[in-house]
């Protein structure tokens, strides 16, 4: 019998969602997607949801298919669209999130992280939207990502592609803290339990946040038309040869 490719361990107060895919690079495929939802669909959403990666990374996003999605456009067109919902999800979930990361988080997982409360990475893990060096433009995350870390950083980050590494990740603003990579398990546990004292007030905290936020209003229709703008890409007349 296979591995599990996500891991639940579950307390009174949080639910930690461990990426188990480390010989794929615990890749955000339409499968581990549909397997997020489910662990979503089964976790407290007044307790704490948070995200780990097994292996030698977090996540490196979704897979890369030079023709795009096996499956064609419409498969694209919903593997998309489960995507959009699954960032909803994290960025409406009433309790606290928090991702802890090492090694690599890259596009769609990068992009799940800007949804998280607060994230934590351990020195030395690179961090980047890869998407534009394969020459297909990262829409989705640009529909939402300025709102979040600025203008000037988001287009360095999705027009480049270049990798960064957490501290510069942390000057951006798409980190919160850096740890020492021998620290981050240390901290998650202590960051899970500070949260988790008080999580009546946490919640109350997150409305309250949600009142002055410029990034909360309009998000979803934002995202859609991401999504819309990688399909008009993706359906573009090719140049043939």
């Amino acid at each position: 019998m296979s591995a599990a490719r996500l891991l639940l361990e579950r307390s009174d107060s949080a639910t930690v969602v461990r990426f188990n895919d480390p010989a794929n690079k615990n890749r955000l495929d339409d499968g581990m997607v549909d397997e997020l939802h489910a662990a979503l669909d089964g976790a407290d959403p007044n307790a704490i949801l948070a995200f780990r990666g097994n292996g030698d990374g977090f996540s490196a996003g979704r897979p890369h298919s030079p023709g795009g999605h096996p499956d064609g456009p419409a498969a694209a067109a919903h593997a998309l669209n489960e995507l959009v919902r699954l960032n909803l999800r994290i960025a409406q979930w009433p309790g606290p999130t928090a991702g802890f990361i090492h090694g690599y988080a890259n596009g769609a997982a990068l992009g799940l992280l800007q949804h998280m409360d607060i994230v934590v990475a351990a020195h030395g893990t690179r961090c980047s939207f890869p998407e534009i060096t394969y020459n297909l433009p990262p829409s989705l995350v640009a529909s939402y990502l300025g709102r979040k870390i600025g203008e000037k950083a988001t287009r360095y980050l999705v027009m480049t592609g270049n990798e960064i590494d957490a501290e510069r990740a942390l000057a951006m603003g798409l980190v919160s803290t850096v740890v020492a990579a021998d620290a981050l398990d240390a901290e998650a546990a202590r960051l899970l339990a500070h949260l988790g004292g008080r999580l009546e007030a946490e919640i109350a905290m997150k409305v309250t946040l949600a009142e002055f936020s410029t990034y909360a209003p309009d998000l979803k229709p934002d995202m859609e038309r991401g999504v819309g703008a990688v399909m008009r890409w993706a359906r573009r007349p090719k140049a043939t040869s």
